[in-house]
């Protein structure tokens, strides 16, 4: 008994065709993909830039409890620059002068709710400045410290 093999004329493959639609897809996902690499949305942008203040005022917080000394965050208009500031001796082993400092990026505007924004944390825990919002692209935040506490208080702005 003999076994007959057919062979097929077309082979199992793609057609030119299809290999051109799918390198057309690739490109435009590519296309798309590759554009957006690179820009941050404005509102993750924002919220980051907030993170990183709250974890300053958060700092200092804790530098005043630590120390049992007022511990003081400036803000320089000019560098858009919140900083941490304290006069300690150096004999003690106490940091003088500023110590952390957080630079506001230049898209991100900053309005205060008085003309001196300065904070104040003491060491029993409590703390007091102005209230600011920090705002970019539709999108704002507030931002205030909780005299009783010394707690940094973020708010999303509508």
């Amino acid at each position: 008994m003999k076994i007959k093999i057919r062979h097929s004329s077309f082979r199992n493959a793609f057609t030119l065709i299809e290999l051109v639609a799918l390198l057309a897809i690739m490109l435009l996902v590519t296309g798309v993909v590759v554009g957006n690499v690179g820009r941050i949305p404005a509102f993750l942008s924002l919220e980051n830039t907030v993170q990183k203040i709250q974890y300053l005022f958060s700092k200092a917080s804790m530098m005043a409890m630590a120390q049992g000394k007022t511990v003081t965050v400036s803000y320089e208009p000019g560098g858009k620059v919140f900083s941490i500031s304290s006069a300690g001796s150096q004999d003690s082993g106490e940091f003088s002068g500023k110590f952390l400092s957080e630079k506001i990026p230049e898209s991100v505007s900053v309005k205060f709710d008085s003309e001196e924004p300065s904070y104040v944390f003491f060491p029993d825990g409590s703390g007091s400045g102005t209230s600011f919002n920090l705002t970019l692209k539709g999108h704002s935040f507030r931002v205030r410290i909780s005299g009783l506490t010394g707690v940094t208080i973020v708010e999303k702005v509508d």
